[in-house]
């Protein structure tokens, strides 16, 4: 199955460049749209508000909370455009479900889940204007503006969606390896999910996974450290193998793909390097205390092994694994 392509993009065209990705992603900032949240909101037929609570799951979400508090929405939301546009960089595209068509002529309906900051659901929209784009997360940090085809609402799915069965052509999330437990995984999420879905629509699941190649010793010890905490938390440090174990296992599926990329990460692999180090570094952060309590160091320590792991990723040459996980449901 080849890459989807935007409806501006040549099939015979040159890959897009990290430079390109983002400057598109910047000059989003600028764009006049006419509808501010309010609008959005306002074509939604329910909308609630749960109070989120960190209760031993959904430790990312915790921490893009305290982000806002004590550093301000905007480094966060430059962190996510950076990181949008990094992930295009990778795939070349924005999804790899054959969606194209629906997207472009149809009245198709899109969600993310998991949305954050919106920057993935700013871009369907702008792309494919007759699509109606959804984006949920626990945290209210959407986009101020919008495009008139997109919608941002506050749900956890961990309390169910008020969504009705088959209502999506695609349903799109990433980067949730620290926002669900296994237990959430099988218990609830895959299955809301797989409910929410569209007869005939795709289900496109993307993780970016903790274990890399060509580690330095620090680096390994680091990332090593990593998977143990999130074993010890109920998280599966293998998140693409357990949504891929769980797609397979339903019968409302068929059509299940594997697809993989393998970013270089580090200065030595310029612009889109560095931003893959910068997502190392971030991911470190958000679990430092338990990390720092693991490996039995203190705060100075922990920096320092991770200004290491960055000189390593250069003498190394450290690459990446970044896993897209499709099915398609009967």
């Amino acid at each position: 199955m080849g890459t989807c392509l935007t409806k501006n993009d040549d099939l015979n065209s040159e890959p897009r460049s990290i430079d390109n990705l983002m400057a598109l992603s910047s000059s989003s900032l600028v764009t006049p749209y006419k509808n501010g949240p309010e609008v959005a909101m306002s074509r939604s037929q329910s909308i609630i508000e749960h109070s989120f609570i960190l209760n031993g799951s959904n430790l990312y979400h915790q921490k893009i909370q305290n982000e806002i508090t004590n550093f301000g929405i905007k480094i966060k939301k430059e962190r996510f455009e950076k990181q949008n546009a990094w992930l295009q960089y990778i795939w070349q595209a924005n999804f790899l479900a054959p969606v194209e068509d629906q997207l472009m002529y149809g009245s198709a309906r899109v969600l993310d889940l998991g949305c954050i900051t919106g920057e993935w659901v700013l871009e369907v929209a702008k792309s494919y204007p007759w699509a109606n784009v959804y984006g949920i997360d626990t945290a209210p940090v959407f986009p101020s503006v919008s495009p008139l085809n997109a919608t941002f609402l506050q749900y956890n799915i961990l309390e169910g969606l008020p969504i009705a069965i088959n209502t999506f052509n695609l349903v799109h999330a990433r980067c949730l390896t620290f926002t669900y437990s296994q237990k959430d995984w099988k218990r609830k999420v895959m299955k809301e999910i797989i409910r929410i879905t569209k007869s005939g629509g795709w289900i496109s699941l993307m993780e970016i996974e903790i274990k890399y190649q060509n580690e330095g010793p620090v680096t390994t010890r680091l990332t090593d450290a990593t998977r143990e905490v999130l074993r010890q938390k109920g998280f599966s440090s293998t998140i693409s193998t357990l949504q891929e174990y769980l797609l397979r296992e339903c019968d409302l599926l068929e059509d299940i793909q594997t697809h993989e990329r393998f970013p270089s990460v580090g200065s030595w692999a310029g612009r889109a390097g560095i931003i893959a180090a910068h997502e190392f570094v971030q991911t470190m952060r958000i679990l430092q205390s338990d990390l720092s309590f693991f490996l039995g160091i203190n705060s100075d320590e922990f920096s320092s092994m991770l200004q290491i792991c960055l000189k390593e990723f250069t003498e190394f040459k450290t690459t990446g694994r970044v896993v897209k996980v499709l099915a398609r449901k009967k």
